[in-house]
């Protein structure tokens, strides 16, 4: 269904019968098959609203907002209630969950920073990763284990709450959520930049992005578009606490097993960040903690750009 509403959006210039076609390779399932098809191939389309990429990229977190992040919580709580009839191997189908899903959060950020007509529209955010082959391989590795582990450790979190506390889990994750949203819109900074996004589809933007950051630390969600530098920080220290916060309100008799697991892997969460932040251009670490609101962003893209390219694309590639 969301997918389905940036389907519309993306081509609402082209026509029902454009938009009935696309929904149909949504609804078939083969949505990522034809993304990737048309990245590969450099397929260009002057008449949609957002570039080839990031529809990838947007579509990408559909889905690890919709199924990744919630199956990876649900699997860990079954395992919570029911670890004898569960056995060991659903515990290596919680670490495939998390692995895919940190390797897709990676995927996104990477391809985003690398991405030569990002790079060239917004040098200021874009190019924290190094040129050097062998840097990017490693960057990228970490990007996805720095993801994982954050994914396992928040995700456990849930599960522990809802295993002792459902209504608690609920309470906690709904007023993040809506604590996010006020924020956004006492900023006035709630409408999504793609033009034409209608209301509905800029609520199921933030609350997506706000959940994959969360679960993932996708480090693209760190832009003004999307979350912000300060907002994302802050997302990102909160979700390494909240699991501690969860096991006050967890009695199960695995409750020393949980802490020392969520220690060691905040530790090694916290390592590979360390070894991260060594590796990629630290000019742009003033992302990480950035203020600026969409619209802020954009008219300082305007007004410093020096190209009469990134100029006509801050003003139309972006709503009014």
């Amino acid at each position: 269904i969301i997918q389905l509403n940036l389907v519309y959006v993306q081509f609402k210039k082209k026509g029902w019968l454009v938009i009935g076609k696309e929904a149909l390779i949504t609804l078939s399932f083969l949505r990522p098959a034809v993304d990737a098809y048309r990245v590969s191939t450099n397929h260009e389309d002057k008449e949609v609203s957002i570039d080839q990429l990031s529809e990838m990229v947007l579509n990408k977190a559909i889905e690890l907002g919709c199924e990744s992040i919630p199956g990876c919580v649900l699997q860990l709580y079954v395992w919570l209630k029911n670890s004898d009839k569960a056995g060991t191997f659903a515990l290596m189908s919680i670490g495939i969950s998390c692995l895919t899903t940190g390797f897709a959060s990676a995927m996104i950020a990477f391809d985003m920073d690398v991405d030569l007509p990002h790079r060239k529209n917004q040098p200021k955010f874009y190019g924290y990763i190094p040129n050097d082959n062998s840097l990017r391989g490693r960057c990228f590795i970490l990007m996805t284990l720095m993801s994982s582990l954050h994914n396992l450790s928040r995700s456990l979190g849930c599960a522990l709450l809802a295993t002792s506390d459902a209504e608690i889990a609920l309470l906690f994750i709904g007023g993040e959520i809506g604590f996010y949203l006020v924020f956004k819109i006492l900023r006035q900074d709630f409408h999504y930049w793609a033009p034409g996004t209608p209301l509905i589809v800029s609520f199921f933007e933030r609350v997506l992005v706000k959940e994959i950051a969360d679960f993932t630390g996708c480090l693209h969600f760190r832009h003004p578009y999307e979350m912000g530098g300060v907002g994302f920080t802050i997302s990102l220290i909160w979700a390494q606490a909240f699991p501690f916060v969860a096991l006050q309100y967890f009695d199960g008799d695995s409750k020393d097993i949980m802490t020392g697991f969520l220690a060691v892997s905040f530790t090694a969460w916290l390592l590979s960040n360390i070894i991260f932040f060594c590796t990629i251009n630290l000019s742009y670490l003033t992302t990480f903690f950035g203020t600026k609101t969409a619209s802020q962003y954009t008219c300082e893209l305007f007004l410093t750009s020096k190209d009469d390219y990134q100029k006509f694309r801050a003003v139309f590639k972006n709503r009014i």
